[in-house]
């Protein structure tokens, strides 16, 4: 996984995709990777995208896409 600078949290959870377990932050780490930004669900393995919509000159914010 890469390293990801400080990044901010726009939801309080994450929630699975394929299960729909909703997920603290403390429970998934974000990753990056070259297909783009994701966490694994610790549940059922599913990797659930992630975007960064925080400024390019900014911190990170991580919200969680619809597909």
């Amino acid at each position: 996984h890469a390293n990801i600078p400080f990044f901010v949290l726009l939801r309080a959870m994450w929630t699975c995709k394929r299960c729909t377990v909703d997920l603290k932050f403390s429970e998934v780490e974000p990753a990056v990777d070259h297909f783009g930004c994701y966490f694994l669900c610790p549940r059922c393995g599913y990797r659930n995208k992630l975007k960064n919509v925080g400024r390019p000159d900014g911190d990170f914010e991580l919200v969680q896409t619809g597909d």
